[in-house]
């Protein structure tokens, strides 16, 4: 179970967000709707890279690697090559090159748009998330933006495995002392994001694979969303928005690594 620290009233939500008739989960959906559905081209789902880097900027540096999971085609890796600034550097070519940016996505259509519409140094892939090919600790910083909550939309346990299966490789591929960043519409302000967040995050995180890691967990809500939280005024929860989750990566001491115990991962609620 996750420790949570916030001192916050956690209203029950009895109306899922994830509940849909699109079968978001199934990568044919998607291939076919980058292929063949060009009115739901270019969507950004939940936030711009805009309203995300004022969060995103504490964990990059010109030189630190980034992996985008479901980056679709509207990429949070063209927003962050586009809003590095390095003063060492003597042209915008040396600033990209100090950094590695990654974007996957599982529709072969979409990565082929994307690579042919860049010009910056980002790297596209074709990738299935449940199963990447990089390394243990390859990235500094992964980030997810709807992905697991488009894995677990079909709302059964096949979508909540799929969806560890996820989370578990980006967390893999995640550096000692990086982050893991997740933005999804399963807030933990409510009853039915704090049970997310216990059963795919957190236990994830503390299978035998991951064990071995020490984990934090900061959900990042907005002030707004806070208010309500705080004052009680949404009974079902429907009307927060997305929570950006901040998951760090830390190195165990000898003496935690030793103890048979399983750790319990602190959680922590701001507002931004």
């Amino acid at each position: 179970m996750v420790k949570r620290k916030a001192s916050t009233t956690i209203p029950p939500n009895h109306a899922s967000k994830q509940a849909c008739a699109d079968n978001y989960g199934s990568s044919d959906y998607w291939e076919n709707r980058y292929a063949v559905d060009s009115d739901n081209r270019n969507h950004c789902w939940y936030y711009t890279y805009a309203e995300l880097s004022p969060l995103l900027e504490h964990f990059l540096s010109n030189n630190q690697s980034v992996f985008e999971v479901g980056c679709g085609d509207v990429p949070l890796g063209e927003g962050i090559l586009a809003g590095d600034s390095n003063p060492e550097a003597d042209t915008e070519a040396d600033t990209e090159a100090k950094r590695r940016v990654v974007c996957c996505d599982i529709s072969p259509t979409v990565i082929k748009e994307m690579c042919k519409k860049s010009s910056s140094s980002v790297q596209y892939v074709v990738a299935d998330a449940t199963k990447l090919s990089y390394a243990d600790e390859e990235f500094d910083v992964v980030i997810d933006k709807g992905t697991l909550d488009a894995l677990i939309s079909t709302n059964n346990k096949i979508g909540t495995k799929t969806a560890k299966a996820c989370f578990s490789e980006m967390a893999r591929v995640c550096s000692v002392n990086g982050v893991v960043v997740v933005v999804s519409h399963l807030n933990a302000v409510t009853e039915e994001g704090m049970s997310w967040l216990d059963e795919v995050l957190v236990d994830s995180l503390q299978s035998t694979s991951l064990s071995k890691y020490r984990w934090s967990i900061e959900g990042n809500i907005s002030e707004a969303d806070f208010e309500v939280v705080e004052n009680d005024s949404d009974e079902d929860g429907g009307g927060v928005g997305p929570c950006v989750y901040i998951i760090k990566k830390l190195r165990k001491s000898s003496r935690a690594s030793s103890s048979s115990s399983s750790s319990t991962i602190p959680f922590t609620l701001s507002a931004h």
